[in-house]
C-alpha cells in the first residue's frame, strides 16, 4: 500500500479564503503568511468582520474594506489583533476562495499587524530579500 499526501493548492499571501470557524460557519480570513509556508496543513492568516463596523473601522488595529471589493461580500475589516493559525481544511468547501487583495491593501493589513505587535512591520515586494535570504 502506498501512503500519498493529498495534493493541496497553492495558496499565496493576500487571498481572501472563506473559513469554517469552530461554531461551523463561514468566516472570510486574509491569507497572510508567505508562501512557501502555505505548503503544509497551516496557514497564517487574520479575520474580517462585520460586527461593531463603525467602532473598528478608525481603529489602528483595523482595516477597513468596502463591499464589493477584493470579492467581498459585505463591508468589513480585518482585525488584527485576531492573527490566527488555520487549517487548510477548514476552508469551506466545495470552494472556499473569495479573492485577492492588492498590494498596497495588503501592506495596510501587514501594518495593522505590526501595531498590534509594537513592531514596524512592512510588506515584502520580494521574499527573497527578506532577513536570512542568500
Amino acid at each position: 500500500m502506498v501512503c500519498r499526501k493529498p495534493v493541496l493548492n497553492k495558496i499565496r499571501p493576500g487571498e481572501i479564503h472563506d473559513v469554517l470557524d469552530a461554531s461551523c460557519k463561514r468566516r472570510p480570513f486574509i491569507i497572510v503568511s508567505q508562501e512557501q509556508f502555505n505548503r503544509g496543513r497551516y496557514c497564517l492568516a487574520v479575520p474580517l468582520t462585520s460586527k461593531k463596523l463603525s467602532e473598528r473601522q478608525v481603529l489602528r488595529n483595523c482595516v477597513f474594506f468596502q463591499q464589493g471589493s477584493f470579492g467581498l461580500r459585505k463591508s468589513c475589516v480585518a482585525q488584527a489583533e485576531g492573527l490566527s493559525v488555520i487549517r487548510r481544511s477548514d476552508m469551506a468547501q466545495p470552494t472556499s476562495y473569495v479573492g485577492i487583495l492588492s498590494q498596497p491593501r495588503m501592506a495596510d493589513v501587514i501594518g495593522a499587524i505590526g501595531y498590534v505587535m509594537g513592531s514596524d512591520c512592512k510588506l515584502m515586494t520580494d521574499p527573497l530579500s527578506g532577513p536570512g535570504a542568500g
